[in-house]
Formats: structure tokens, C-alpha cells, sequence
């Protein structure tokens, strides 16, 4: 021990030998002492939680990159060393396990294997389950989700033809069906937490990757650096799932587990502005759709122009045709024609008896 380490240590309050009291009196030691957990960085500002798609400029701007789908991560808000027990050893010998084979990552305990790629110096993987086949959810599950069917099939249309896989992940990191990032990867993680609490444990806390919080509302990524063997939150730990190819493929797997595909399904619906309504299934893809790729404008844009066809004979099909005019003379001529076929697509004709 150093002579620094034992001044630090010799001006530590006593310790009471209640444990209640010897646990407060050590937290309170530490943040008197300014320890890695009470930093927060002042260059990193927090952004407001719970935010999927945020607020755009006018709406046929350039759509955001998709690493931007929403507002960074917030910076560390709580002590997470006392919620997070696994030492840095035991984390780093978990990661050690897992075999690295050029762009492949095995996980040797049950032989599962990510297939990584590399892209402008950044890890990549396009996906492998599907929202659409065996890996779908029920209709039971969405019921439970409180989508109805018709907005069921809208988003499922949207998610499979538009959106990702479950297991998807890029650069940020950015995950799953609607390329979380940020808050809302959190937000996803920590709704499959809540879901599968010992899946979850198996999968990313044996590697030092954790959701923290007070409530639910306001959880927060804490990450192990193997480098240090600290906790670290925020724009430091999304850094290190990018960055790490063990800790991206960790991630990657996770999105094939039946918690965290209901996890990121209950977290997009949860805050989406594209359940209201009693409408067809058609309706409901292109307002998914319009919130997909403009945000929450987006859909207020297109409500706009349905309101203006309400009553008319073929009125969704004129409002999106309206819609995807308005995209293709702003530039977005991709954007447009996705539009158009949602707008053409039989497979939204009407509700289906799946």
C-alpha cells in the first residue's frame, strides 16, 4: 500500500460495527473522497430519458444518421458499485472465455456463434432473426403488449420490410428492430431486464454489462473497462460495447433471446405515438412508417393530410400518395417510395386472422 493510499485511508471516518451503519459510513467515505463513481463528465450533458425518436427539424430535413435515433445515453446518475457486486477479475475472466476467430465470436458454454463485420472501422451485424417467421411474436404477445391487431400487423409490416432484426446491431451502439441507441437502447435492455431478470444476468451481467436505476423510469448503462477494472456509465460505456467485439457480440446475441425481442417491441410501443386511433391495418404502417424515418413530426404530418381525406372515398390511399409527393419534392425520393408501397402492399388490406 502506498503512502498516498494509507493518508486517503486514515481519514475515512470511523466505521461502525453495525452493518447498516459501516455500509453508509463507507459509502459516504467514498464520495467524500470523490471516487470513479461521483464523476460525471461536464462535456457529456444529459439528455432527457425515455426518448426513442426525438423532436426533428422541419420535417423533410435529412433524416438523422442511425446512430442518432435517439438522445445520447444520460451520464452516470447513481453509485453502481454496490449494485454491481462482480469483480472486474471475475469480468474479466468471463470475457476471456469467449473466442475471438478473425470476424467470428464463439461462446463456448452452449456454442453460440456471432458472425461479426467490419465497416468503416466499426463493428457491424445485419441480423439474423427476423421480425417476421419462427422468431414473431404471438398474437397473444401483443395483446399482453396492449397492441391491437390491426396495429399489430402495421408495425410488424413496417418493422419487416423497413425496420431491422431483433439481433441487428452498428455503430453508437445502435440494436434491434428500431435501432435503439442511446436512452432507448438502455430503456430496451432494461425492459428485458424486468422480463427475463436471470437471462439477462447470463447473458451481459457475467460479462460486467448492467442496467441500473433508482426506478425504471431513469435506468442507466454501467459497463466493467477491463483496462481499469471500473464501472463506467454513459457515452463511456456505449463506447466500450462498440468498440469491444466480445462485448458487441454479447450484445448481438442478446437480441435473440424471446425476453429481449419482447423487451424491444414493448419499449417502442410504449412510447410511440402510432397506437391511437381505431384504424386498418394500412393506416397504421404508414403512420409506423412516417414515425420510423421523421420522428413523432412525421407522424403529425401525416395525420394532417388523413384528417384532410377522412370521409372520401379511398382517403388512406390518397394521404399517403399525398404524403410520399410531399417526400419525393423535398428529395427524399427512397422515403417516397416506401410510402407508395405500404400504400399498394395487399398485405395490409385488412386485418389478418394470424
Amino acid at each position: 500500500m502506498s503512502v498516498h493510499d494509507s493518508e486517503r485511508k486514515g481519514s475515512r471516518p470511523p466505521v461502525s460495527t453495525e452493518g447498516l451503519e459501516a455500509l453508509l459510513d463507507r459509502w459516504v467515505s467514498d464520495l467524500e473522497r470523490g471516487g470513479p463513481w461521483s464523476d460525471k463528465s461536464p462535456e457529456s450533458p444529459s439528455a432527457p430519458p425515455n426518448h426513442i425518436v426525438p423532436e426533428q427539424p422541419p420535417l423533410f430535413d435529412e433524416p438523422p444518421p442511425a446512430t442518432e435515433h435517439s438522445a445520447p445515453a444520460s451520464e452516470p446518475r447513481e453509485n453502481v458499485q454496490e449494485r454491481a457486486p462482480t469483480t472486474a477479475d471475475e469480468v474479466r475472466s468471463a470475457r476471456a472465455r469467449l473466442r475471438v476467430h478473425g470476424m467470428g465470436v464463439l461462446f463456448p458454454e452452449d456454442g453460440a456463434h456471432v458472425l461479426l463485420a467490419r465497416e468503416q472501422g466499426q463493428w457491424v451485424h445485419r441480423g439474423t432473426v427476423a421480425v417476421r417467421g419462427p422468431c414473431a411474436l404471438s398474437r397473444e404477445e401483443w395483446g399482453r403488449l396492449g397492441v391491437s391487431a390491426a396495429s399489430a400487423q402495421g408495425l410488424e409490416f413496417v418493422l419487416a420490410w423497413f425496420g431491422a432484426p431483433f439481433d441487428a446491431a452498428s455503430a453508437g451502439p445502435c440494436w434491434g428492430v428500431w435501432s435503439f441507441s442511446g436512452d432507448a437502447l438502455v430503456n430496451a435492455l432494461a425492459r428485458w431486464k424486468r422480463l427475463e431478470p436471470a437471462t439477462f444476468e447470463a447473458r451481459l451481467g457475467t460479462l460486467g454489462i448492467r442496467v441500473v436505476g433508482e426506478s425504471p423510469e431513469s435506468p442507466a448503462l454501467a459497463v466493467v473497462d477491463a483496462t481499469t477494472g471500473q464501472w463506467v456509465q454513459g457515452r463511456q460505456a456505449l463506447a466500450l460495447l462498440s468498440e469491444d467485439p466480445r462485448l458487441f457480440a454479447a450484445l448481438v446475441r442478446a437480441g435473440r433471446e424471446k425476453g429481449a425481442r419482447l423487451g424491444q417491441v414493448a419499449c417502442l410501443v410504449e412510447q410511440s405515438l402510432s397506437l391511437t386511433g381505431e384504424d386498418s391495418p394500412r393506416v397504421f404502417a404508414l403512420r409506423w412508417h412516417a414515425e420510423l424515418r421523421w420522428g413523432r413530426r412525421g407522424v403529425s404530418r401525416f395525420d394532417a393530410l388523413l384528417r384532410e381525406e377522412a370521409g372520401a372515398a379511398g382517403g388512406t390511399q390518397r394521404a399517403g400518395l399525398r404524403f410520399a409527393s410531399a417526400l419525393r419534392s423535398s428529395g427524399h425520393p427512397r422515403e417516397a417510395g416506401e410510402v407508395r408501397r405500404i400504400v399498394s402492399s395487399p398485405e395490409l388490406d385488412g386485418v389478418s386472422a394470424r
